[in-house]
């Protein structure tokens, strides 16, 4: 329910509306987006010569410019073979889709190779309507992906 006072007496006042806050001061109507923490936690392991990025959280517009810098140094530090385990990746926006496909084509200017694992929910629907899914190399598990790399 929403309540605004529309009296001679403005009194400030704070409503919550699907995580924005409105504040209202002096007959001014300022929008703060209020930004839950959102987070993202970023994983290497090396098995063999191929190297597991596992994602946790969620790949969005905020938390992008944190991969593209990670994902960045593990291909400077010449990691070519690279295994996306989305299995604790909660959600992915456009912004996470299109540093997706910049890691993919700088691994393909250095003949490296990018495959995901354990793609599921939201992700994998979301990859399956970008039509990533026929892009790329989707198996069920890491381990898998790791053998079809080798």
């Amino acid at each position: 329910m929403l309540l605004i006072n529309h009296g001679s007496h403005y009194r400030d006042w704070l409503l919550y509306l699907d995580k924005i806050r409105f504040f209202h001061e002096n007959r001014k109507l300022i929008f703060n987006f209020a930004r839950t923490k959102k987070t993202m936690e970023l994983n290497k392991k090396k098995i063999g010569d191929v190297t597991v990025i596992g994602i946790t959280g969620r790949m969005d517009a905020i938390t992008t410019s944190t991969y593209d810098s990670y994902m960045d140094n593990i291909i400077n530090d010449g990691e070519i073979k690279i295994v996306m385990d989305f299995g604790k990746l909660d959600y992915i926006s456009s912004a996470g889709l299109r540093s997706v496909l910049t890691t993919a084509k700088k691994l393909k200017t250095v003949n490296g190779m990018l495959a995901f694992a354990n793609l599921s929910g939201m992700v994998n629907e979301v990859f399956e309507i970008s039509g990533f899914a026929s892009m790329f190399s989707i198996y069920n598990t890491e381990d898998e992906a790791i053998e079809k790399m080798k």
